[in-house]
């Protein structure tokens, strides 16, 4: 017999779990379903602030030094010290996958596909639960690599493109603000320059 499904609006928090295994697994079946789920938002989101906030927590618990630097830097939170991060992590980490999701987005119109900027949000939302590893040395870096087959796929799939293209979609926005990175720090250190030589 054969096992009907659910539709997405019946789906629990621990059945969309199962959907982010299988998404880390690169289950492009999983991956396209996930990116038209509209329901799949709001657990997108859960996720990546649970996620977000236990990966702070194991960020602070293996590397205390590192977060007594922030206090140092900014005195006026040293009164809740390094448990700032906790805080502030979740939300920077919604806000920078929200925004990256519009610039892929953006690229990935600008090769003529018809995708959504949601759709990529809420498989990096899912996909955060990866990040609780990223703490760990060694295996960050292959916690970065697959983060990134995993959005070369999920580009590929939601825009249906070719792995070629869905590939160029994910790095011509790192080399465009790495360029405008280097040619404003290469404007800042001629003005300092000038402005130098004019006092001298």
């Amino acid at each position: 017999m054969k096992k009907i499904s659910k539709p997405d609006s019946e789906k629990n928090f621990f059945e969309y779990l199962k959907s982010a295994l299988k998404i880390i697994k690169l289950d492009r079946k999983t991956i396209s379903e996930i990116s038209s789920d509209k329901n799949a938002t709001k657990f997108a989101v859960l996720v990546l602030i649970i996620t977000s906030f236990f990966s702070s927590l194991i960020g602070l618990l293996l590397f205390p030094d590192s977060y007594k630097i922030v206090a140092d830097t900014f005195p006026f939170i040293s009164i809740i010290d390094s448990w700032f991060n906790l805080i502030i992590s979740p939300i920077l980490s919604l806000v920078f996958l929200f925004v990256w999701a519009v610039i892929l987005n953006l690229f990935g119109k600008w090769l003529g596909s018809h995708g959504s900027y949601m759709g990529l949000f809420r498989i990096f939302g899912f996909t955060s639960i990866l990040s609780i590893f990223s703490r760990i040395p060694i295996i960050n870096f292959l916690v970065s690599i697959w983060f990134i087959v995993i959005i070369v796929v999920t580009i590929s799939e939601n825009y249906k493109l070719t792995t070629g293209k869905a590939f160029l979609v994910y790095i011509m926005p790192i080399v465009m603000l790495t360029v405008l990175f280097i040619l404003s720090y290469m404007f800042v250190f001629l003005f300092l320059f000038k402005s130098i030589t004019l006092f001298q």
